[in-house]
């Protein structure tokens, strides 16, 4: 198995899936790392002056990172059941998928979905989340993965006479981003993007380009302001 589906073994066994706050329920931080690292031999570990993994200053930068996942692994779990719950699933079958869920933890976890404020946190993260600028389309290698398919991409649209639509933006970090938004249609040769960046950009050339002192940030938000 891999990496991450081990990871997501160990916290479905060891923690509840509805503890919030791994670090600060009492033992679970060393349950989850004792478990990691006797399953998994890291470099640089010395067991024979550390017993325990929290313990070795080798260790920490691993255990830190470990913690992150494990805490979002914790939510992806709860997402997937609670998507169960919502198509109304029977209790046997999520149970059949989650094992180490008991039927008292499953009716807690329904019952704390349901509640108000809990279902006003969610739309409030929702509503949130619509106001951010669109999502890039870098995959997990970032700038640096894309920056040779933009290349190819750049020698295409060329190659057709298209203009640049970025040749305004000769700042390196202001047009990575605004290229990581960007997509080529490759079959109808052609560059595009949803209407909330279409007005960034409109707002980059008549506001930012003239006048430096104005930053980046506050056109963001002016622009999701209308949003």
């Amino acid at each position: 198995m891999c990496w991450g589906n081990q990871l997501g073994c160990i916290l479905r066994e060891t923690a509840n899936i509805n503890d919030e706050k791994l670090k600060k329920i009492p033992h679970m931080e060393h349950m989850l790392l004792k478990k990691l690292h006797n399953r998994f031999l890291f470099p640089g570990r010395d067991e024979s002056k550390f017993k325990e993994p929290w313990d070795e200053v080798a260790m920490r930068k691993i255990n830190d990172k470990v913690m992150v996942t494990f805490t979002n692994d914790l939510s992806s779990w709860k997402v997937r059941v609670k998507k169960a719950i919502a198509k109304n699933e029977p209790w046997s079958k999520i149970h059949a998928d989650n094992p180490s869920i008991t039927e008292e933890d499953f009716a807690k976890l329904k019952e704390n979905s349901s509640k108000e404020e809990v279902k006003a946190r969610s739309e409030k993260m929702k509503a949130l989340q619509a106001r951010n600028t669109p999502p890039h389309h870098l995959g997990s290698r970032g700038y640096e993965g894309k920056r040779h398919v933009w290349a190819k991409e750049d020698a295409e649209h060329e190659s057709h006479g298209i203009p640049d639509p970025l040749a305004e933006f000769t700042d390196p970090l202001e047009r990575d981003w605004i290229r990581a938004r960007y997509k080529w249609d490759r079959v109808k040769k052609i560059f595009y993007m949803d209407p909330i960046m279409r007005e960034f950009m409109r707002l980059l050339v008549i506001v930012i380009l003239p006048h430096y002192h104005i930053s980046f940030q506050s056109i963001r938000l002016q622009v999701l302001s209308h949003y």
